[in-house]
Order: structure tokens, then C-alpha cells, then sequence
């Protein structure tokens, strides 16, 4: 009964999946978000998700992986201009001791799953610059809205009132884990 139930609910899904799998919002098909010229596909958001997920020991799903990529641009250009750099001795060795601390091979990360990293850490070092500037942190938002970022709306939207919203999942973004 239980794996009939799980049968309908994947099923479901996928039709949802299928059907509004041709709704990008702007994005290129294939796109799960764009920001500053960079172009994230759901290839790369799911091959993250998976990594990552092995990586940091806890289940990264998709979604977040395409909020985290959405400003990764931005905290790199942002950090760029305050002499922070994603390529730095500092966020390459920090990154590196992750890895080494779970065994993961720095060569086995796709581009999307560096990136996001790389964000992460950068993100937490120009912290205190965005609280102590207001203009930084407006700047970094700016670079966050459309047209500079654009997320396939089966993931998110940004609202400048509310950050990042999250859309109901669709069946292709949540996990197959999520649905029991």
C-alpha cells in the first residue's frame, strides 16, 4: 500500500514536472538560474545538490542550491571590489579544509558546487563590510534582482521586500526522499 501511494505521489509529480517543465520565466530552457552572465543549468544544480550532500553530510536539496548560486555572482563581485576574492589564499584554503575534513577530492566538484562554496565562505568574510556600509549591501542587492539574476520560478523569486521566496515544489525540484 505505502509503495502504491509513493508510485502516485512520484507519478504526480513528474506530470506536474512535465508539464510545467517548459515554464522557465526568462531563464533559458535548461536554466535553473543566471546571475551576471553565469548561467547555472539544472544539470549543474542537481549534480551540486548531489555532491554537496555528500560533502557537507546533510541533505542539500536542489532549491537551496539555486538560492546560494543566485547570489554567488554577487558575492563575488562585491567581494572583488573590497579586495576579496573567490581565487584568494584565504577562501581557497578554507574551502580546501572542507573538503579535506570529509575526504573529498577537489577535482571531483563540479564548477556549480565550487562556486557555491566558494560563495558561502567569501559571503561569511565580507559579512562584517555589508553591515558596517549600507551602500555595499545595496549594491550586492541590486546585483541580486532582474534582470542581473534570474531564477527559473519553479525554484524561487526575489521579492526586494521579502529576499528570496521559495515556490511550492514542483515534483522535478524536491528530492525523491522528500516524498516518503
Amino acid at each position: 500500500m505505502k509503495s502504491q501511494k509513493r508510485i502516485l505521489a512520484v507519478g504526480a509529480a513528474l506530470a506536474i514536472a512535465t508539464t510545467l517543465g517548459a515554464c522557465s520565466g526568462g531563464t533559458n530552457p535548461g536554466t535553473a538560474v543566471e546571475s551576471l552572465g553565469v548561467r547555472y543549468t539544472e544539470t549543474d544544480v542537481t549534480q551540486a545538490a548531489d555532491q554537496l550532500t555528500q560533502v557537507l553530510g546533510q541533505n542539500v536539496q536542489r532549491d537551496n542550491v539555486v538560492a546560494v548560486l543566485a547570489v554567488s555572482q554577487a558575492y563575488f563581485t562585491v567581494g572583488e571590489e573590497l579586495g576579496m576574492t573567490a581565487q584568494s589564499e584565504e577562501v581557497s584554503s578554507m574551502v580546501e579544509q572542507v573538503l579535506v575534513e570529509t575526504g573529498t577530492d577537489p577535482e571531483t566538484l563540479s564548477q556549480a558546487s565550487s562556486d557555491m562554496l566558494s560563495a558561502l565562505v567569501l559571503a561569511q568574510m565580507i559579512s562584517p563590510a555589508i553591515q558596517e556600509s549600507p551602500e555595499v549591501g545595496a549594491q550586492l542587492e541590486e546585483m541580486m534582482l532582474p534582470p542581473n539574476t534570474v531564477i527559473n520560478p519553479r525554484y524561487a523569486q526575489f521579492d526586494p521586500e521579502r529576499g528570496l521566496v521559495p515556490a511550492a515544489p514542483f515534483g522535478d525540484v524536491i528530492s525523491e526522499s522528500a516524498v516518503g
